[in-house]
């Protein structure tokens, strides 16, 4: 079962799950003028989120994904959303201003090939800021999980890599980018909620297509209102936990980490 990814709105709000992705990409784009470019956007949260902020900014995203493509863009207009590979992206060399990506390179078979296209259509100088779940490391919940052979995010959500910081910064930097920060977030509460989750799935047997929020938000799908009153509280209470957490211990190690990088 595919997972449709992106289709609700993201906020700066702690009860979104979103908030801490969305709050230290604006920070980083901040000062960024011309046209940007969102890598992996499924159904646009993110790049329409953007443009609502920074609305003098030229914003695309693109997907591989034509459903989720062809769903972002009858959301809004502002942002030009295109069905693309993040191996061969429809922009000319050293076109765009700043690349921004969450929760893409764990899927792909060549990472490196991925970065390098980034790099290519990046001007000298411009910004790469991307989010990548860190599963590999051992300090975190999958990562001494994975030393046992139990990965549930490989068939469950598609994480056919499990990086390890040390070396994802290694390919990065391999791809012609200087690192100039690094924040992080999903520490031990959120580890466990997430790890939770996708056992579940693996002692169920089975996927779901939407995201937590995504289903909450789903006005096709049929449900007692208490249910939804019961699940939007689960969902917030988790969601401001997470927020604090990270936002306190944002400089230890953990299962996310938000990179802000620069075109040598």
């Amino acid at each position: 079962m595919k997972r449709i990814w992106g289709t609700t709105d993201a906020s700066l709000s702690p009860t979104s799950l979103s908030s801490l992705k969305l709050k230290y990409v604006l920070a980083d784009l901040k000062n960024v003028k011309g046209k940007i470019l969102e890598v992996g956007c499924g159904a646009g949260m993110f790049s329409l989120a953007i443009k609502e902020f920074y609305p003098n900014l030229s914003v695309y995203g693109c997907d591989i994904d034509k459903q989720e493509i062809e769903i972002a863009k009858r959301r809004k207009r502002e942002v030009k959303f295109l069905e693309a590979s993040i191996y061969k992206l429809p922009f000319k060399n050293e076109s765009l201003d700043a690349v921004v990506s969450f929760d893409v390179l764990e899927h792909l078979e060549y990472p490196k090939r991925g970065v390098l296209e980034i790099g290519r259509v990046l001007k000298k100088g411009a910004l790469m800021h991307i989010y990548v779940p860190c599963e590999g490391d051992i300090y975190t919940i999958y990562g001494v999980f994975k030393q046992f052979g139990v990965i549930p995010k490989r068939k469950y959500a598609g994480h056919i890599q499990q990086y390890e910081l040390g070396k994802l910064k290694e390919l990065i930097k391999s791809c012609g980018f200087e690192i100039r920060s690094q924040r992080f977030s999903s520490h031990l509460f959120m580890q466990i909620v997430d790890f939770s989750y996708f056992i579940l799935l693996a002692v169920l047997g089975r996927n779901v297509s939407y995201t937590i929020e995504g289903f909450i938000d789903n006005k096709d799908r049929k449900y007692p209102h208490i249910l939804k009153s019961i699940l939007i509280l689960l969902k917030n209470t988790i969601s401001i936990i997470g927020y604090l957490e990270s936002s306190i211990f944002y400089w230890v190690p953990s299962h996310g980490v938000h990179i802000s990088c620069y075109k040598v």
